[in-house]
């Protein structure tokens, strides 16, 4: 009888132990998806916020692009350097192409390196041809005159 006894009391604590190891289980389970989960939704939060800067960067670009097609700024003007709109550098520069009366206008739009949330933001880069009436010998060195 005794030993009955002994052997319920074992399996009492043998299913008890059961029960606590299937919880501590369950528990690490939960932790370890529960964290990659976070990790998860950290990558794709930050993938968004670099889409947006991206996005910000291309209209800053366009913009730009679009003061010299309407005329606002004249293309003499975009061979002055670097803007500085900040957290954006603009780089623009003129380049003579191909056609008759236009020039390839190239903007360059970076990020300030302290400003920089992120490391690895891309400079955008973007091209268009703009009717330009003056000859494409000033493009090639700002020193020359225009022939005539």
């Amino acid at each position: 009888m005794i030993t009955k006894k002994k052997h319920l009391v074992f399996q009492t604590f043998t299913r008890r132990g059961a029960a606590l190891l299937e919880l501590i289980l369950a528990i690490a389970l939960f932790l370890g998806a529960s964290a990659l989960i976070m990790r998860s939704m950290r990558t794709a939060v930050s993938r968004v916020a670099d889409s947006g800067q991206r996005l910000r960067a291309i209209d800053v670009a366009q913009s730009r692009l679009a003061e010299f097609s309407s005329g606002i700024v004249s293309i003499r003007d975009a061979q002055l350097g670097v803007e500085i709109e900040s957290p954006w550098i603009v780089d623009v520069s003129v380049e003579p192409s191909s056609f008759e009366n236009f020039s390839l206008v190239v903007v360059t739009v970076r990020v300030e390196q302290d400003q920089s949330s992120t490391e690895s933001f891309a400079p955008v880069t973007v091209r268009q041809l703009i009717r330009s009436d003056r000859n494409q010998t000033e493009f090639v060195s700002g020193d020359r005159e225009p022939e005539a």
